[in-house]
């Protein structure tokens, strides 16, 4: 008797182009709007330099959401990649290097899922000799 084993897996990809919150297609077909799980986007988000070689960001909280995750490019039109997770409406990105700039967004979070990504900010290390 040969016993075959199978795997199956089944992926809905649901994503947001960009924090105005429009309407996208799942793989299914299906329209799918940002607002449709998660919380808002955090907005008000700020990037200041309050010490050399790092970015302090803040941001307003949306209501009902339980934590963050935060992106940063090297480039503004780069794919940003997750440098933290915070439950608090403050991150201090450090160890950066000098005269730098970086783009930061920031998705919501909750039990029902992650909002559409904020409206990009842009933040600049200053030089190491200042």
């Amino acid at each position: 008797m040969t016993v075959r084993t199978f795997s199956l897996l089944a992926v809905l990809a649901i994503g947001c182009t960009d924090a105005a919150d429009e309407p996208e297609t799942d793989t299914l077909g299906s329209e799918v709007s940002c607002m449709d799980a998660g919380p808002s986007a955090p907005n008000e988000v700020s990037a200041s330099q309050d010490e050399p070689l790092q970015i302090s960001l803040s941001w307003a909280a949306p209501t009902g959401t339980a934590g963050y995750i935060v992106f940063r490019a090297e480039q503004e039109d780069a794919e940003p990649a997750e440098i933290g997770r915070t439950i608090n409406t403050e991150f201090v990105d450090t160890g950066l290097g000098p005269a730098t700039t970086f783009w930061y967004t920031l998705i919501g979070a909750n039990a029902d899922g992650e909002s559409c990504p904020s409206i990009p900010v842009m933040g600049t290390t200053s030089d190491a000799s200042e």
